[in-house]
């Protein structure tokens, strides 16, 4: 993995982890691979609570955001995983509000239906220092992941 792609994974999942971390979540920015990372939130998204949701809605589109404000992407596509996740909440926050979800699938649905919690995750990034701190966070987490990281997993074989 090149040093561009680390970078933009890395944004992308410190987005994630910052939104969580300002909605008052536990949040874990967890080494999986040397191609890949992912943040571990701590949400029961079985409970049905509205709140919660609208909170799960608002640390998934974390990573869209971040990659808005550092990258300047202006496409309404993020990450598939992420996306069908957020396509299975917002279903469900739909219901709860008795409203009419029109999706039938994840990559039918458009940014209309999520714009108020991808507002709200973008203004959390904003507010902890945009796009100077967040590159600045994801250039040292880097430097951290990929050497100490590579580091331990090297001494295990």
């Amino acid at each position: 993995m090149n040093a561009d792609t680390k970078k933009f994974n890395m944004v992308h999942e410190l987005g994630h982890l910052l939104c969580a971390k300002e909605l008052g979540y536990e949040a874990v920015l967890d080494y999986v691979s040397k191609k890949n990372f992912s943040t571990e939130v701590t949400i029961d998204i079985r409970k049905s609570d509205l709140k919660t949701l609208e909170d799960y809605a608002v640390i998934f589109l974390g990573g869209r955001a971040a990659e808005e404000l550092v990258y300047d992407l202006n496409s309404p596509g993020f990450l598939f995983s992420d996306h069908k996740k957020l396509y299975n909440v917002m279903k469900i926050i739909y219901e709860l509000q008795n409203k009419e979800f029109i999706y039938l699938n994840a990559t039918e649905m458009k940014r209309p239906a999520y714009a108020d919690y991808y507002d709200k995750s973008k203004q959390i990034l904003l507010d902890f220092g945009g796009k100077q701190v967040l590159e600045a966070i994801a250039t040292s987490m880097i430097d951290e992941f990929f050497s100490d990281k590579s580091k331990k997993s090297d001494n295990k074989k």
